[in-house]
Order: structure tokens, then sequence, then C-alpha cells
């Protein structure tokens, strides 16, 4: 027996509610309506084709099944008090907020977190992104289940306080390489032309070379091998750059020290 489709909602329209968006009407999921904060132009909304847009909580679909909230962490606190949706599924995408952060809307709460990270023009290919799961009652988790089965086949039910310690990873894994990866762009820029690109290889085998390997057992470097001489020309040429000599220091003092006796 083919399960129903959901009538959704989806309240955001961000970084993560502009795919999730295109995803759930690309796959026919049953998205109804979304609320934006500012209007869209033309142009988005031709590509967005039938779908029912509004920029105001009055004006909410209140025939859905699920409503999903693609907001930041810190908006869900800003969700109208006057907001009821009586016993309809409510969810949101959050890695570190608890499917309780709404049931002041709803008894009947959940979660759908992609874990991913977003960025507006990216091309996503949703059939490699995982999807955790949550929900307060075996069958709020089921219906939550059917709608992220729509969008992504990597689907795991996961409880709160592992989503949180998955969250940190990403953030750890994700958002900080990134930054290192923008102090060593804005190292290079001095010189004529940039050529950060040519790290790219490097920066794609260590993501390769991971898949298989312990991160701990891929590690190489000067710290890694204790070659001291080529650390300190480091920080040499980092005089002028104290945050990016502060932290190629702690850095390598970390890796030294999990290698090596004592500290740099």
């Amino acid at each position: 027996m083919t399960p129903k489709i959901l009538k959704i909602v989806l309240i955001g329209y961000g970084n993560v509610g502009r795919h999730l968006t295109r995803r759930l009407l690309d796959e026919k999921a049953g998205l109804i309506q979304i609320l934006v904060n500012k209007p869209l132009d033309e142009k988005e909304k031709q590509n967005l084709g039938t779908l029912a847009i509004i920029n105001s909580w009055k004006n909410l679909n209140l025939q859905a099944d699920l409503y999903l909230f693609c907001i930041p962490e810190s908006a869900l606190k800003n969700i109208p008090d006057n907001l009821k949706l009586n016993e309809k599924l409510v969810a949101h995408c959050s890695g570190s907020t608890p499917s309780s952060a709404l049931e002041k809307i709803s008894p009947n709460t959940a979660v759908i977190y992609p874990l991913y990270s977003f960025s507006k023009k990216a091309k996503i290919d949703f059939n490699k992104i995982p999807l955790l799961i949550e929900a307060n009652s075996a069958k709020n988790l089921k219906l939550i289940r059917a709608v992220a089965c729509r969008i992504s086949p990597k689907v795991f039910t996961v409880g709160f306080e592992e989503r949180k310690r998955l969250h940190l990873g990403a953030v750890i894994a994700n958002n900080f390489s990134n930054y290192l990866y923008a102090l060593a762009h804005d190292f290079l820029k001095e010189s004529k032309p940039n050529h950060f690109h040519l790290l790219l290889p490097i920066i794609r085998q260590t993501a390769k070379n991971i898949k298989n390997t312990p991160p701990l057992l891929s590690q190489t470097g000067p710290a890694r091998r204790g070659d001291l001489e080529i650390i300190h020309t480091h920080l040499e040429m980092l005089k002028d750059l104290p945050d990016h000599q502060k932290i190629y220091k702690m850095l390598s003092n970390l890796i030294y020290k999990k290698f090596h006796e004592g500290k740099l």
C-alpha cells in the first residue's frame, strides 16, 4: 500500500529552506506553501511554479499535515506566541535544539536535520546527504520518516544528545577547516597571482584519505614529523600575521604532542 503523501508547509527560505523547497517540489512530496521573510524576485517565483508563497504568519495554511521550520535555532524562540497548530505535526531542521522547542505550537513534534553545509548557489545532491530524524512518539516518527525518505535515501533515527554531538563534530570538521582554508587563502593572496588554487589537489586528497583511514593515522606535515626547524621557519614567516601565527602554533603544538614527547 502506497503511504499517504503529507501536505507540507515550509517556514523559512534561507539556504536550507531554499534547497529543501526545491527537493520537495522535484519529488512531488506534498509541499503546498512556503513562508518567506522577504519578497522573492520574479525569477525565483517562476522557478517555484504554482507553489503558494506568503510572507505573513496570518496567511499560514492551517490544513497541512506537517509544518517544517527551516529557520535558525535562535529564530525558533521568536515564533509568535499565538501560533497554535493544534494536533498537527511540527518539525524543525536544527542540529542542536530539541524537538520540544516546538511544543508551544503543537504536542506533536519532530526533527529532520540535514547533516550538511548548504550555500545558496551550490548544487545539492540530496541522495548523498544524511538526514537525522527524531520525534516525540512512534506515530510521529513514522510520519517524519515518510517525509525524510522522499528527500534522501540516507535517513537515520538519532536522539537529541547524539544529534548535538554530531552537530558539534560537523562544526569542527567542516566550519573550522573551512576557516583554515580562508587563512591559507588570506596568506597566499600576497602572492601575485594568488596560487591558492594549487592547494585544491592536496585538500581533495586529505578528504579522500580519511574515507578509509582514521584521520589521526593520515596526519602528515612538519609537526607530525617533529621537524622543528621548518615549524620555526613558518612561525617567522607569519610574524606579521599574529592571528595566523597563533593558530599555526596552537595546532602544531597539539599535533606534536600526539606523536612526540613534550611541547614545541
